[in-house]
C-alpha cells in the first residue's frame, strides 16, 4: 500500500489505461477510460474511509486526465416506436390476464371466508367447494409456498386433489409468483416510471407510500439510485386502470404477502419476491432484488424468454428509458431540461448525452433551422414578421398573421426568393398558397385587423397607388376570406380577443 501514491497512480491512469497505439489513437475509448478511472476512484476512496493509515499521504487520483477527450458520446439509438407500442402491448396484456385470473381466485377466497372464517382448517367437501376455498385450504396446508405437483403427490394426497380439481397452476400462481411471471410487471412499472434498473428493481416496501392528496390517494415512490447517490421520487394518482402503478404495486404486495411471513429476514422488505422452481419440496424464497451484487441474473434470464414468446426481439430495461425519453423529446418540443427533468438527470448534460437519439437531434437541428429562417425574415421585414407575437398553437409559415401557408419557401409573390421564407407582409390574402381555420377566432381577429390596416392605407397613399399596391389582397380579404367565417361563436370569441396590433402596411 506505501507503493500507491499520487506518482504511481498517474502512471497507471496515463501508461495503462490512457496508453497510445501505433497510429495515436487510444487503446481504450474514452468511455471505457473513464469506467477505468472510476472504479479505481472507489476503491482509493473506500480505503480511505476504512484503512486510512495503509496509505501514503500522497495518494490523489488524477482528476481530469483527458480534457477534451468526449466527443459527446454515440446518439442513443432511434427506438422504433411501433415496435416498442407493440412491446408495451404484449406486456399490459400479459399482465392484465394474470392479474385478473388471480384476482378472480382471491375475489372467490374473500367470499368463501365472508361466509365461514373457518373454511381452511377442514378438508373440503367435494361437491360444494370452490376455486377460492381449495386456495385457502392449500394455503393452510402448505404454509402459503406449494411444491411441484410430482412431489406434493408423494406427501399429501388432499393437496394433489384439490390442485389436480382446480388446476395446479392456478392454485400455486395464486399463491405466489415465479420469476418468470414478474417480468412482466418489471417491464410495465418501467414504461410507467421510465427508472433505471438497479432503482426499479431494488424497489422496497418502505419506498411505498400512499397519501392522501387534495382528496385523491396517491402512491409515492423514492427509488434509490446507488450510482448517482440520490432518491428518485416519483407519485400516481389512485387508479382503477391496468396499467397504473398504483394498481400494479397494490396487486404485487398482496400477491407477495405470503411469502414475507416465511422468507428470511433481509428479505422482508423486498417488493419483487418470487418463489424458483422447486422440484424436491424445499422452502425457498428469491427476489429480484440486486442487493449490491450487480445486475440482476434472474430477471435477466427471464427477458430471453419473456420476448421471445412474444416474438419480440431481445430487449432491456435500458431500452425502455430510451422510449421514454424519445416520446418525451416529441410531447416537450426538444426541451431537453424537461426531459432531464423526466428522467431524473443529475444535468442536461447526461440526457444529451446518453439518452438523445438520432432522431431527436434531427428534429432539433430542424427547429434551429425554422428558429435561424425566422429570425432572418423577422430582420428583413424590419420587424413586420413577427412570431413571438403568435399563440403556440398558430401556423408561423405565412408572412401575415392569422393565416397559413403551404409552402413559405416557395412563395409566387413578386420580388421574394426560392429557398428563403417569404416576406410579402399583407398579402397573404392574394397567395394561392394560404389557407385559413375558419373554426379560429384568433385567425378572424387577425383578419379583420387586416382590413382595418388596408383602410389606413388607402386613406394615406390615395386610391390610385393603394390600388396598385393593395388593391387586390384587399379585394380577396372581403369578397373570399372574411365571408368564410360564419358560425356566430367564432365571431363573438373573435370580438373579445385582446392581441397585440398588426404592423402598418408600406
Amino acid at each position: 500500500m506505501a507503493d500507491v501514491t499520487t506518482t504511481f497512480l498517474r502512471e497507471v491512469v496515463g501508461e495503462w489505461i490512457g496508453r497510445i497505439r501505433e497510429d495515436g489513437s487510444h487503446h481504450f475509448d474514452y468511455e471505457t477510460r473513464n469506467h477505468y478511472l472510476g472504479a479505481i476512484r472507489k476503491v482509493i476512496r473506500y480505503i480511505k474511509a476504512h484503512y486510512r493509515s495503509s496509505l501514503p499521504d500522497d495518494c490523489e487520483v488524477p482528476s481530469n486526465p483527458w480534457p477534451g477527450g468526449s466527443n459527446g458520446g454515440k446518439a442513443a439509438k432511434t427506438r422504433d416506436p411501433i415496435d416498442d407500442s407493440a412491446f408495451y402491448l404484449y406486456c399490459r396484456d400479459k399482465a392484465v390476464a394474470q392479474m385478473a385470473g388471480i384476482e378472480a381466485i382471491w375475489k372467490s377466497a374473500d367470499e368463501a371466508l365472508r361466509i365461514n372464517p373457518r373454511i381452511a382448517e377442514n378438508p373440503l367437501p367435494r361437491r360444494a367447494r370452490t376455486v377460492g376455498m381449495a386456495y385457502l385450504r392449500v394455503s393452510r396446508l402448505t404454509g402459503g409456498y406449494i411444491p411441484e405437483q410430482k412431489v406434493i403427490k408423494k406427501v399429501s394426497g388432499e393437496l394433489f386433489d384439490l390442485t389436480e380439481e382446480f388446476g395446479y397452476t392456478a392454485i400455486a400462481r395464486a399463491l405466489a409468483p415465479l420469476a418468470g411471471d414478474l417480468t412482466k410487471f418489471v417491464f410495465l412499472l418501467a414504461f410507467a416510471t421510465v427508472l433505471n434498473m438497479q432503482p426499479l428493481l431494488d424497489i422496497e416496501l418502505d419506498n411505498l407510500e400512499i397519501k392522501s392528496i387534495l382528496a385523491t390517494n396517491r402512491l409515492l415512490i423514492k427509488g434509490p439510485k446507488y450510482r448517482a447517490g440520490k432518491t428518485q421520487h416519483l407519485n400516481y394518482a389512485e387508479s382503477t386502470e391496468s396499467d397504473s402503478p398504483f394498481r400494479v404495486v397494490a396487486f404485487l404486495k398482496r400477491w407477495t404477502e405470503r411469502l414475507r411471513t416465511i422468507c428470511p429476514e433481509e428479505l422482508k422488505d423486498h417488493l419483487w419476491l418470487y418463489v424458483p422452481r422447486n422440484k424436491k419440496g424445499t422452502v425457498r424464497i428469491e427476489t429480484l432484488h440486486e442487493m449490491g451484487r450487480g445486475k440482476s441474473v434472474n430477471f435477466h434470464s427471464h427477458i430471453i424468454g419473456f420476448c421471445r414468446a412474444g416474438r419480440f426481439e431481445w430487449r432491456g430495461l435500458r431500452s425502455v428509458r430510451t422510449a421514454g425519453a424519445e416520446i418525451a423529446d416529441q410531447l416537450f418540443d426538444g426541451d431537453i431540461r424537461q426531459i432531464s427533468a423526466l428522467l431524473q438527470h443529475s444535468g442536461i448534460s447526461v440526457t444529451e448525452k446518453h439518452y438523445r437519439s438520432r432522431a431527436a437531434q434531427q428534429r432539433q437541428t430542424e427547429q434551429l433551422v425554422a428558429g435561424i429562417s425566422q429570425r432572418e425574415r423577422w430582420v428583413l421585414s424590419d420587424g413586420k414578421i413577427d412570431p413571438r407575437n403568435a399563440p403556440a398553437s398558430d401556423e408561423l409559415g405565412a408572412a401575415t398573421p392569422g393565416f397559413r401557408c403551404n409552402d413559405p419557401l416557395s412563395s409566387p409573390m413578386r420580388g421574394e426568393r426560392e429557398g428563403r421564407m417569404c416576406g410579402a407582409y399583407g398579402q397573404c390574402p392574394a397567395c394561392p398558397l394560404g389557407s385559413i381555420d375558419v373554426s379560429s377566432p384568433y385567425a378572424l381577429a387577425r383578419l379583420l385587423q387586416l382590413k382595418a390596416l388596408h383602410q389606413r392605407a388607402r386613406e394615406q397613399l390615395g386610391e390610385q397607388a393603394w390600388q396598385m399596391r393593395w388593391g387586390e389582397s384587399y379585394t380577396h380579404l372581403v369578397t373570399f376570406w372574411l365571408p368564410l367565417f360564419t358560425n356566430e361563436a367564432v365571431l363573438a370569441e373573435a370580438e373579445r380577443l385582446l392581441i397585440p396590433p398588426l404592423p402598418p402596411l408600406d
